[in-house]
């Protein structure tokens, strides 16, 4: 079994989960051990047969903020687990993305690494295009920075005591938590050689109070780091 384990937060429809482990398993040799996170209040998620192992938790979280620090920790609670990958369900993976994942964040010694992002829909050409990334070389994407949407953070990372703020109810969180890794000298990278879809949109359509949320999160982070609005 590998030393990756992948979780996501079920917001939306289940069918966007059962998409994007579809997408994984496809996508992938290894069968990635799997948390999903959803709200009591969701359209539950049923994992099916043939799937990567999956492990249900029905938890009600405050916001985004605390169902990833739960997540993290539930994962890394495993002492055989070195890296841990957030995933949002409304994104389909590109050949080989969690294996160049796991090799470029121990061979640069990262603590934290995204892949690429192609955003808002599958392209029609998406297979010739995402094996085309996946063959370049296993190199650092510039600039680099982290992708809410899908990144790999190692053990030390988490050891190190450094947590989402959950005190963001939505969006902004990552850019936060980018923001202080960088202040420690363990700025976020992307690599070149792996890339997800994310389906923007997917999700937050189906919570009506993303905006307000939103709203206020950004507040919050201009007001943290003594930002002008």
């Amino acid at each position: 079994m590998s030393d990756v384990k992948i979780f996501t937060m079920m917001r939306g429809k289940p069918h966007l989960t059962s998409q994007m482990i579809r997408s994984l398993r496809e996508t992938s040799t290894i069968p990635y051990e799997m948390l999903v996170i959803e709200n009591p209040s969701s359209e539950p998620y049923h994992p099916v047969e043939a799937e990567h192992p999956v492990q249900v938790l029905v938890k009600e979280t405050a916001n985004v903020s605390e169902s990833t620090n739960l997540g993290f920790d539930m994962c890394f609670s495993d002492p055989a687990i070195n890296y841990v990958l957030c995933v949002n369900n409304d994104i389909l993976f590109g050949p080989r993305t969690v294996e160049h994942l796991r090799q470029g964040i121990e061979k640069f010694k990262l603590w934290c690494l995204s892949p690429m992002v192609v955003d808002h829909q599958k392209p029609a050409n998406w297979r010739e295009m995402s094996q085309e990334i996946a063959d370049k070389s296993l190199e650092i994407h510039e600039p680099s920075d982290i992708l809410g949407c899908c990144f790999m953070i190692s053990r030390e990372a988490w050891e190190s005591g450094e947590r989402y703020d959950e005190n963001f109810e939505f969006w902004w969180c990552e850019a936060d938590y980018n923001k202080r890794l960088c202040m420690m000298g363990r700025a976020p990278k992307r690599i070149q050689n792996a890339v997800v879809v994310h389906l923007v949109g997917q999700t937050a359509a189906a919570y009506p109070d993303t905006l307000e949320k939103n709203s206020r999160s950004y507040r919050y982070y201009k007001k943290k780091w003594n930002e002008p609005l």
